[in-house]
Formats: C-alpha cells, sequence, structure tokens
C-alpha cells in the first residue's frame, strides 16, 4: 500500500515531487512497525478459535500468553509513541504540516481499528490519538470512503444472502 501511495503522490500531486521525511517516516511505520505486530496478533486470535477441540485450550492458554507478554506490549508500546509524537505537532497531523499528508493516510487504518473496533481492547488509546480519528474522520474525503465501504457491503450481503461480510 504504501508503494502504491507514494507512487500516486510522485505521480500526480505537485507538492509529491519533493521527499518528505514525515510522510515516509509514517507511512513506513504504519506497515512495518505498528501493523506488523497487530496483524500477528489477529492471526493468533483467529488461530485460537479455529483449532481442533482436543487441542484449543493449549493454544488458547499459548495465545494469551503470547499476546499478554509481547503483542500486546509491542502495540501499546508503539500507541505511546505515536501519542507522544502527535503532541509534539503544531497542528496533530502526522505529517507535522497544517493538512495530513501520506502518513497520516497510511496511520489511518491501523488506528481505526484500535479506536473504533474492538479488536485489541485492552490497549489504551491517549486523547491525542483520538484527536487525530476524529480529525480524521470529519474530512470530507473519510466521509466519502466510509460510505463507499458501506454501500460496498450492502451490495456484497445483497448478493450473498445469510453470510457475513468480511470487509
Amino acid at each position: 500500500m504504501g508503494k502504491l501511495l507514494h507512487y500516486l503522490k510522485h505521480t500526480y500531486t505537485q507538492t509529491g515531487k519533493e521527499f518528505d521525511l514525515n510522510d515516509s517516516y509514517w507511512s513506513n511505520y504504519s506497515e512495518g512497525s505498528l501493523m506488523l505486530f497487530m496483524q500477528m496478533s489477529l492471526v493468533f486470535v483467529i488461530s485460537g478459535q479455529q483449532a481442533p477441540w482436543f487441542v484449543k485450550p493449549v493454544i488458547s492458554g499459548f495465545v494469551s500468553t503470547v499476546k499478554a507478554t509481547y503483542l500486546n506490549r509491542q502495540v501499546q508500546s508503539s500507541v505511546n509513541y505515536m501519542e507522544s509524537e502527535l503532541g509534539k505537532t503544531a497542528h496533530g497531523w502526522f505529517s507535522g504540516k497544517s493538512e495530513p499528508g501520506a502518513g497520516d493516510f497510511m496511520m489511518c487504518y491501523p488506528i481505526n481499528v484500535l479506536i473504533n473496533t474492538n479488536r485489541m481492547p485492552e490497549i489504551e488509546i491517549g486523547e491525542n490519538l483520538r484527536k487525530w480519528m476524529k480529525a480524521v474522520e470529519t474530512r470530507p474525503a473519510f466521509q466519502r470512503a466510509k460510505a463507499r465501504l458501506e454501500e460496498e457491503e450492502r451490495k456484497a450481503k445483497d448478493a450473498s444472502p445469510g453470510t457475513v461480510s468480511k470487509l
């Protein structure tokens, strides 16, 4: 996703011609640091849920231990770091500018998952990240994307009655 985003920025915008350290840093941080542990956590949870009944207690115990002793700590550490860094910006964007940049775009998915879903309820989210998410959610592009997602989910549900969309 990061490479695609950078290609679009560099190809189709005037400001995309310049290298932006903050955008590059937060784009890569999102994919290479934060999402790594969030995805691993999701895989572990699903593994525990889908384990055969006779090994489920062992697998579930293993998953709980790994999440509590390693994965949740890594995600919480990342959240604390992001919270701190947002607190240092004048405008509250990861880009460090008065408007969001590519890094903000890339951080949108993992932060949205942490704040607006119940996938990692044990992670404590600070006020700076909550303010950032609210600012993202009020932007017209986010509203259009959300409406489009809801429409696509509705279409998928209508096309396949009795199944749950995974979008």
